[in-house]
Order: C-alpha cells, then structure tokens, then sequence
C-alpha cells in the first residue's frame, strides 16, 4: 500500500493540493466510546465532569507517549473505581443490565449508586498502573511544556493545562478517588442512561477514556477539549517538528540516515511509521518494521529504520494521503464499508482516480454498492452518476487508472490490505455498461414485497445487482426452518476480488470465474429457486420469506449476468429447448394451480406437478418431460371441457395455458398418428450448467395473465 500511497502524495503535489498531514505521535481519541471530561481547578485535581458522546470524542485528538497506553491530555484510568470484598465486576456488570431493563428512573439510579458507594472501597491499582499515569502526568508533560514553550496564544489554554499538571504532579490512586467522588456525587442534572454509565465506570470494568482541561481558563481561546484544539496541536508539532515521544528519540541520540527509498534524497530514517485514524477500522499501521516476531531482519542488520528506508516527512505524507482517501469526511466519496471474507465483518474500499485523488465524484459508489433490501438503490441507480463522470474521463485519457485498494481488520490492532487492482476508467466504463446489459440478460421474474409506505405488497420484477451482491448471494448457504420458510448461514465460497474478477478482469480470467460463479448459484440456490416458482404460481409470498425473495431475485439477474458473460443471449437462448422446457415446467403448475382453484375450492396442494419435477429436469431433461407428459393428461383434459358455472370466480386462464403448453411441447413432442413421440435428440443428455441456468430462467420467467385474472 506505501507505493499506492506515494503515488497519491506525487498526485496531489502535482496538482497543487495541500496534503493534511499529521504528526505520527497525534491520534484521536476512541469514537466507539462516552468519554469524560475532567476538569481541573488551579491546584490540578479533578473538580467538575461532562460525559461527551462518542461521536464528538473521536474528533479530540491526544498526544501519545512511545510507551503504549501513555498519552495526554486523553488517556485510559483503570477499572473499576470502587471494589466490593466478596463481588467480582463481572457480577455487577450482569447486575446492571438487568436493572437497566426495569426502567428506573435517574433518581433511583442515584441512590443505588450511593448506597453501593458507601458499601465499597476505593480501588488499588498495580505498580505497571501507576507508572503508565505517571508517564501521561508527569514525563510526557514535561517534554510537551518545552515543545509548546513557543506556542501562540491561540494554545494557552493547553499550556495553563500544561503547567497545572506539572505543578500537581499527580498519582493515580489519588486521582481515580477524586474522579471516583466526583461520579458519585455529580450526576443531579445528568440523564438515566448517564448515571447508569458513571456507575459502570466506579464498579465494573467498564472502558475509562479520560480527556482533561482547565475549569478556569481564556474563553477567548480555544479550550481543550475543542476539536480546534487538535489541529493548533498539530501544526504546533509539525511546525517544530517535534521529535516522538519515548526516551530514545528525547535523549538526544543521533538518528539513523540513509537514502530515502521514494525521493532518493539523504535523510533522517524513521523507525517507526504512523497509524492514521480511518473510518471505520480505526488507527491503521502503514508498516510496522520494528516487531520483534521479525527477527530475521535483525539477524541480517535490517532491524529498525533499516528494514524500509523512508524519511519521517514522506512517511507523514503518506499518512495524510491515507487521510486525505479513507477518514470519516471522505465516506461514501472515495471509500466506504463492504462486507469481509469472513461473515459478519467488514473491510474498507478506497476507490479514486490515481491521477486525480482528490475528484469530487463517488467512484468508490460504483464498486462498493450493494441492495441489502428491495427498495434500496441497485447497481444501476448508483452507477449512474458515477459513469456520468467517467464519461467525460474517457473522452479525455481513457488508459486513466482507477485504483483499488480494501484494508481489512485482522483484529483490533493489525490491519491488511485484502485487495489491490487497478482499471483503466476505459475497461470499466465498458464493464459497467456490460454488467447492466447481462443484468437485462434474463425475463422478467414477478416476486411480491412489502412496501412499507403503500402498505401492501407491491411486484417487482427486475434488478441490477452489484458486484458485491454476487458474493453476497453466493456465499449464502439456504435452509428451510420449521415454519416453512428460508434461513441462510455465511459459507464463503466467493470473494470480494473474485466478484471484482467477474465484473471487470479480462476474459481469460472471467471466464473460469464466471463458470464457478454460476455452478456455485446454481448448487445454493435451486432450493429457494423451487420455492419462488410456488409463490409465483399461487401469489401466496407468506411461503417465502423476503429476504429470500430479494435474494432470488437478485440471483435471477445474476444469472442473466453470468450467462452473458459466457456469450449466451437471452434473444437466442430463450427460444432453445432448455429453457422452453422450464417454461413447461411453469405452465404446468399454473394449470395445476387453476385446477385446484376451480375444482378443490382454491386449495393448493402439497408440490405442484411441475415443481415436482424441477430438480429432476436440472439433471435428467428427458425423464422429467417424460413424466410430464403422463402426469398433464388429467389437467389437459379438465382444461379442454371445463365450463364455469360461478359467476363469484373468473376463469378462461385454463384455456390460454392449454395453448401455451401444447406451444412449449411442439418443441421436444410430435403426434404420429396419434401417437405422441418425445424427440429425444432436442434435449441434451447431460446438463452443462449454462443449460441448467437457461431452464431456471424459463421456469421462473413470467407468462401472460389472463385478461380476467384478479390481481
């Protein structure tokens, strides 16, 4: 990614953007929890609290110390505040969440606390704690009030803050017993949900992200706990440019030089590289070149800054190009979330123009769109201004490259680029294009879904998936439940990159790609495929869920796309004997169904007669027309000397079956003499899976509507 990285910094520099760079020792402050506010009075303890939400937390920005877990003015206290002799956190936590469903409301809340208060006492903290504290308080502090000695005074509140701490030289136990009083005692104006978090900070292990500034300090000025005052502490420290904060790099000790790798330019080696703060995943590491679990490199004396020689200015460069492409102002433009290999999870997508990084339009749209839900907007609808934009790039460059990159989330501290390609915005307007024509590359497939706004269910009959939503589709494995419905459980079979192969790689890749894609569509789904043929003959959608109606649906078009892919066109193959054989099928439950309505009172039957026979025409076509021909007699015959006698139930559709069916059956079935001969030779012996599909798509394909028929 650092090669992908640079060639984003040369991009903006060459087109005169200002990159937004941020010093390695800055990092925001965790966005996924509240985070308290800890104001000091002028002799530096706590005095007064204010609970920020997690959103706003994660603007505010800290200065971290090069031991992990030391920062300032933001870091962690330890948990619990308060301890019990005989109760364990983890009991109390359990305790929490059921009071919490019993609706109490904030004045109860403060009497619990208070009683369990004066049951417990203050915590005792490890010497590893304490030292941790003391490295935020007291050595960071330090060399901080020599970096800022020459700040504006736009940064006096920070330097008063500063110089406070310094002055108090406080202790962790002292500190966390006054913090500890100060949640106690303090939350008469705040709400239920507040109080129920302070007491989850003094009795439970609960997360306590700290964040401290003065109670008295210049109003005129920023204060600290202002996002402001993350960017004057930045440019502070770039403008200095401060050296990290650890021991080494602060004793004065030469730093290693060499050639930087990208400029080729003497410099000072950085030995360790910045994790800026994405949306999303978090901090994420650009290259981590002094882990121990490397020791090969230092065996050969390329440990350190010698692993990968990249001064500390092209490091930060890059950091901030990774900013400039992934942080929270840029989701949904140049990067969003998609779903991971492993279910459940997501990675991040970044999508731009290599040689304009900075492009306005949403191109990560057009790879990183999915439908979870029918009245979300599909392939299409997202696509649109996207290849409006292209269009003009095309015109102007198209050997132009699009750049890919998905970084995934191995766990909370290591991150991995799971996707790197490139396309010429040439290949993809034209993959673009081709993907929405093979998603027209089947017949219309009528489903019901609800719509919440009509309040009824409302048809649909077709969509343009997403790349994403092949292998959202095919890495669902379906299985009935006991209500007669459908549940999926995640199997990956199909990547992310695999998707992107099918949709944009050249033909000699797509092909074997394509062809897996559509055995795998075909294997997964043929059950729910069965299924949405019933519902599309009785109209009763209770018998199949929706998500396995969207699913269908998608998967109806996905085969369009795969066939098309293959060089099957549906104005060819729908007159082949394959798919007039699934159109068989479809009548055949329809006369079915229109015998039962007319002779059994409108009482479906167990399996109609063609669907009873679609899973062995995927494998066995002759056989199952076979027993077609014997099973559709009876139903012909009804049909051809049926006379409605309730005026209450309309009828005439049985007729325009039989002649629908006795057109299918010209196709594979001659009368000699009256004798009706099945021509074997019109049907392949064995199924190939491009056949397989062809009938699946006769077969669920919709067929005219009588003119009476009630809708």
């Amino acid at each position: 990614m650092l090669n992908e990285l640079h060639q984003v910094v040369t991009a903006l520099q060459g087109r005169g953007v200002a990159i937004e760079e941020q010093h390695p020792s800055l990092t925001p402050m965790g966005k996924n929890d509240p985070l308290l506010i800890v104001e000091l009075d002028t002799t530096g303890s706590p005095a007064d609290l204010v609970i920020e939400q997690p959103e706003i937390a994660g603007k505010l920005l800290r200065v971290c110390h090069g031991s992990q877990g030391s920062s300032f003015p933001g870091f962690n206290i330890p948990t619990p505040l308060r301890v019990f002799a005989r109760t364990k956190p983890d009991k109390l936590k359990d305790r929490f969440k059921e009071l919490r469903r019993q609706r109490r409301d904030a004045a109860w809340v403060s009497r619990f606390v208070h009683k369990l208060v004066s049951r417990s006492k203050s915590a005792t903290f490890t010497s590893a704690q304490s030292k941790q504290f003391e490295r935020s308080t007291r050595e960071l502090v330090g060399w901080l009030r020599a970096d800022f000695a020459t700040g504006g005074q736009e940064l006096a509140n920070f330097v008063r803050l500063l110089q406070s701490v310094s002055d108090a030289r406080p202790e962790l136990a002292s500190f966390a017993a006054e913090t500890a009083k100060l949640l106690a005692t303090s939350g008469t104006g705040a709400s239920t949900e507040q109080r129920w978090l302070m007491a989850e900070w003094l009795f439970t292990n609960r997360k306590l992200p700290v964040y401290l500034q003065c109670q008295v300090d210049d109003r005129n000025q920023p204060r600290v706990a202002d996002s402001r005052m993350g960017r004057l502490l930045n440019q502070q420290l770039l403008d200095i440019g401060a050296q990290p904060f650890d021991s080494n790099s602060r004793s004065g000790a030469c730093p290693a030089t060499a050639r930087d790798a990208y400029t080729g330019q003497p410099c000072e080696i950085t030995d360790t590289f910045p994790d800026p703060k994405v949306t999303l995943l978090g901090n994420v590491r650009l290259f981590a070149n002094n882990t121990s679990e490397a020791a090969c490199f230092f065996r050969y004396g390329l440990g350190g800054s010698e692993t990968f020689k990249v001064s500390k200015e092209t490091a930060q460069q890059m950091a901030g190009a990774l900013l400039q492409l992934a942080s929270d102002d840029r989701l949904n433009k140049t990067c969003r979330p998609i779903p991971s290999n492993r279910g459940g999870k997501q990675d991040l997508l970044v999508a731009y123009l290599e040689d304009e990084p900075d492009a306005p339009d949403p191109y990560v749209e057009l790879f990183g769109n999915e439908a979870p839900t029918f009245d979300a907007p599909d392939f299409a609808a997202a696509a649109r201004p996207v290849l409006a934009a292209l269009e003009g790039k095309v015109a102007a460059n198209p050997n132009q490259l699009v750049r890919l990159l998905a970084i995934a989330a191995l766990d909370k501290a290591n991150k991995q680029v799971s996707l790197n390609r490139s396309f010429t915005v040439g290949e993809v307007m034209a993959a673009a294009k081709a993907w929405q024509a093979g998603a027209a590359n089947c017949p219309p497939v009528t489903l019901p879904f609800f719509d919440r706004e009509a309040k009824k269910p409302l048809p649909k009959s077709r969509t343009a998936p997403s790349p994403l939503d092949a292998a959202s589709v095919l890495n669902k494995v379906w299985a009935s439940n006991s209500e007669g419905g459908f549940n999926w459980d995640f199997h990956r079979i199909f990547s992310v990159s695999d998707a992107y192969d099918v949709f944009l790689s050249p033909a000699s890749l797509r092909e074997s790609k394509t062809r897996f894609a559509l055995q795998t569509l075909l294997a997964r789904m043929s059950n729910v495929f069965a299924s949405a043929a019933v519902v599309k003959a009785t109209w009763d959608f209770k018998t199949l869920n929706e998500p396995a109606r969207w699913c269908v649906l998608k998967a109806v078009a996905l085969a369009g796309i795969f066939l098309n892919q293959l060089g099957q066109r549906h104005e060819l193959f729908m007159k082949e004997p394959t798919y007039q054989l699934g159109r068989l099928l479809a009548y055949a439950d329809s006369l079915h169904q229109q015998y039962c309505k007319h002779v059994r009172g409108d009482e479906t039957p167990t399996q109609l007669i063609g669907n009873a026979l679609f899973a062995t025409a995927l494998e066995q076509p002759v056989f199952a027309l076979a027993r077609l021909a014997e099973r559709l007699v009876p139903y012909q015959a009804w049909a051809k000397t049926f006379k409605n006698t309730n005026p209450e139930v309309k009828s005439g559709y049985e007729k325009t079956l039989l002649r629908l069916i006795g057109a299918c059956a010209a196709h594979f079935i001659e009368d000699h003499e009256g004798t009706f001969v099945i021509r074997v030779d019109e049907l392949p012996g064995r199924m190939s899976d491009t056949d397989k599909a062809k009938l699946l798509l006769g077969y669920l394909a919709d067929h005219p509507k009588p003119e009476t028929q009630k809708d």
